[in-house]
């Protein structure tokens, strides 16, 4: 009962307060004490509020949108840039999808507006939370433990980003992305899941893309030869686009969910559809908390200056390109590291083509100042308003050479969903400033048809017409380059890389940690011993991400493939190939497309154990690389 207790007993507390002082307890000294600690606490509250106030109004309100940049003598270039974008309203035509802003004759302008959906998807996603939300309370009663993702490219590298961003929540399947073709990978996922107890996202825009049917087939098999087909139905769900041979396949098998993605939204722009926020929803995070910060950012975006973030960063990579700063580097806080992936995708395969282009260089190890070349950007992503110490002192290192940096800021992880969609805008914007069509991907069908006219050809011959190695050393082959021997081959080979070029890793491997960690040995070598920018992709992923930019982008790409023979084979349900002939048509496929463009191209296969030959490749490549 709530009373008046002040005024009880005062001359028992007056006897309390006497004693005290009997004890050497002075009530006056406790009381000025309190009094000067209390005011040097609130002083020293109310300064770090005001800090906090004034952070988040440069984040939010400031002239910089969040972020801002050294960019030197290229301030000229970017605000020449943003001066031709306010003239031709590129702010508000793009809001309208407006085709006309990215040129090009009628066909390409009906293609480019039946891809602009991207702008405002959170807010279709937004009304759609309901169903968001019943996925989530379905998978969490059901008891799965994992979740596989079986998707290429767009449709799985969003995905990817929440799972290491956030993480699995309590109650909720721990999610991992399948989007190979390498059967020793397979098995070694096969062999790792509990499949009773497994859910599978099978997502594809086409439908048809020829991984991801391999995969569910592969797995359907399994699952049907446990449980049977009924019951194994129950363990798939199926993202697609409206009238798709995989929308078929999922009501007529009775799929436990289906979900149809807007169909004027390119994979690499999708993030906040349903391609992203299904896998998102599974693992149990906050939908729309995500959703509300890109809405919140979209506002942002429709403002017509340069306070603007995605038309600043649009305009800053698109002028720095064509002054030639096109390699636009990706220093992250290492909490955000893995957006580089993403940005990987959306940035080469937007950019790269009609012989111009971004190249993002995603997750390079840190060389000395002195390897960076005259050719790159650095963009910094910050968590404010505690920055990394340790990547906050490499840009501010970079800055002092004279490197071109923008550093750009997010709040908290939560605003990932903001930050898609701001360099979704910039993308756009950069497409704009560079003269191309940032929607399309002329390039990324060619890899395509090669495999598949070599797997015609495996079916008439029973075997791919691989290229035989002209020197091998200790189970590591040579093909592309006229060698007696591994080590000669790397002479030859970066003996053809020029300043002003990148070198691109393509690994058709496993992509496993230690392999991982070999290869980035091997890049981070060549990016200080030769002083050009490197990128690491594992194949056949990366086809569906960088490989637009190898054969549609600037003429200056360096290609090493490293092909690990498969050491198992898994058959494809339905086809009269296998997994195993699949990937080395992949492979094979590529190869023939990087070299038909005549640029520097070495081939290394590997028969035996990939960490033994990945250490055969270092060895061989130190001494060349030093010369």
């Amino acid at each position: 009962q709530a009373r008046l207790t002040i005024e009880e007993d005062v001359e028992g507390a007056r006897h309390v307060l006497e004693e005290l002082a009997n004890v050497g307890v002075s009530y006056d000294d406790v009381t000025h004490l309190l009094q000067v600690n209390g005011v040097a606490a609130f002083a020293k509250s109310y300064d770090s509020l005001i800090r906090g106030i004034d952070e988040k109004r440069q984040l939010l309100l400031g002239p910089t949108g969040g972020r801002s940049g050294n960019l030197g003598p290229f301030d000229d270039a970017v605000r020449s840039a943003l001066d031709r974008l306010a003239r031709e309203h590129a702010v508000d035509r793009t809001w309208r999808h407006d085709a006309t802003l990215w040129g090009g004759d009628a066909a390409r302008q009906r293609s480019v507006a039946n891809r602009l959906g991207w702008l405002t998807v959170h807010e279709t996603m937004l009304g759609q939370l309901h169903s968001l939300n019943d996925l989530q309370a379905d998978v969490r009663s059901a008891g799965f433990t994992r979740a596989l993702l079986l998707g290429m490219g767009g449709s799985s590298l969003a995905p990817e980003v929440f799972q290491r961003i956030f993480g699995s929540q309590d109650g909720f399947p721990e999610l991992q992305v399948v989007d190979t073709t390498d059967p020793d990978a397979i098995e070694a996922v096969t062999a790792a899941t509990d499949l009773e107890h497994a859910l599978f996202i099978v997502s594809s825009k086409s439908g048809t893309t020829v991984e991801t049917s391999s995969l569910f087939a592969h797995f359907d098999r399994l699952l049907t030869a446990r449980v049977g087909a009924d019951e194994s139905a129950r363990h798939f769900v199926a993202v697609t686009d409206p009238g798709t041979k995989l929308e078929e396949l999922a009501r007529e098998r009775g799929f436990r969910h289906l979900f149809l993605n807007p169909a004027d939204i390119g994979g690499r722009y999708s993030a906040l559809s349903c391609f992203g926020l299904v896998p998102a929803a599974i693992i149990g995070l906050d939908v729309k908390r995500l959703l509300e910060g890109a809405a919140g950012m979209a506002g942002r975006l429709k403002e017509p200056g340069d306070g603007n973030p995605g038309l600043w960063l649009g305009a800053a990579l698109g002028a720095l390109a064509q002054a030639g700063h096109d390699k636009v580097t990706f220093v992250f806080d290492p909490a955000l590291e893995s957006l580089a992936a993403w940005l990987e995708q959306l940035l080469a395969e937007s950019t790269g083509k009609d012989g111009t282009g971004l190249v993002p260089i995603a997750n390079e190890p840190q060389a000395p100042l002195d390897s960076y070349g005259a050719d790159r950007v650095f963009v910094g992503l910050d968590l404010v308003p505690q920055p990394h110490a340790h990547t906050d002192a490499f840009l501010e290192a970079l800055e002092r050479e004279g490197q071109p940096v923008i550093r750009l800021r997010m709040t908290d992880e939560w605003q990932l969903g903001a930050e898609f969609l701001r360099w979704e805008f910039a993308t756009a914007v950069a497409g704009i400033v560079l003269g191309i069509n940032p929607f399309d991907e002329p390039n990324v069908q060619e890899s395509k048809d090669n495999t598949n006219r070599l797997l015609a050809e495996y079916r008439q011959q029973h075997r791919l017409p691989e290229p035989s190695p002209v020197a091998t050393t200790a189970d590591v082959g040579v093909v592309g380059v006229a060698a007696t021997s591994v080590g000669e081959a790397f002479e030859r080979f970066v003996a053809e890389v020029r300043l002003g070029d990148y070198l691109a890793i393509m690994a058709f491997m496993p992509r496993t940690a230690e392999a991982e960690e070999r290869l980035q040995e091997i890049r981070g070598l060549l990016c200080e011993r030769l002083g050009v920018a490197t990128t690491l992709g594992f194949g056949p992923r990366f086809l569906h991400s960088t490989g637009q930019l190898y054969k549609g982008g600037p003429a200056a790409g360096t290609f090493l493939q490293v092909v690990v023979e498969p050491q198992a084979d898994v058959p494809i349900p339905g086809q009269d190939y296998s997994f195993g002939t699949l990937f080395r048509a992949q492979a094979l496929g590529d190869y023939q497309a990087l070299e038909r463009r005549g640029r520097p191209l070495l081939r290394l296969t590997m028969s035996g154990d990939p960490e033994a030959g990945l250490r055969t490749i270092l060895q061989a490549l130190a001494p060349a690389a030093a010369r």
